[in-house]
């Protein structure tokens, strides 16, 4: 069978394979299948509560310490504060060499000058 790049591809091949011929960079476009993910085990409760009552009890009980990467998720984005108490925290318990690794830092991004001016005055900290 010939390709959309016109090599001939044979038969025996596609059959063994359970392939097709390539017909092209857009022949699959707007195609819907399924895709399936690896197996996952779920672990429900497994050691208590996950609720503390601090942001600093969830960073001791991360294990926080000078040089880590702390990462927030995308979803916190534009009025979500949770960046700017977890670093205000961060900053309060000492710990230095902090690279943020976030999506959500566009508002913090525009702010941060002015709420937290020890990150741009000291070489603590690493926006990634």
């Amino acid at each position: 069978m010939i390709n959309a790049v016109g090599r001939d591809i044979p038969e025996e091949i596609l059959r063994k394979t359970g392939k097709e011929v390539f017909q092209g960079v857009h022949h699959f476009d707007g195609y819907v299948y399924r895709k399936h993910g690896p197996l996952t085990q779920a672990r429900i409760n497994s050691e208590g509560s996950k609720l503390v009552d601090s942001i600093h009890d969830v960073l001791v009980k991360c294990g926080i310490k000078d040089g880590m990467k702390v990462s927030f998720h995308h979803h916190f984005r534009e009025g979500d504060f949770v960046v700017n108490m977890v670093m205000e925290e961060i900053h309060n318990m000492g710990i230095k060499d902090i690279t943020i690794c976030a999506s959500s830092v566009g508002h913090f991004l525009r702010t941060v000058h002015t709420c937290y001016p020890f990150l741009f005055s000291a070489p603590a900290f690493a926006l990634v």
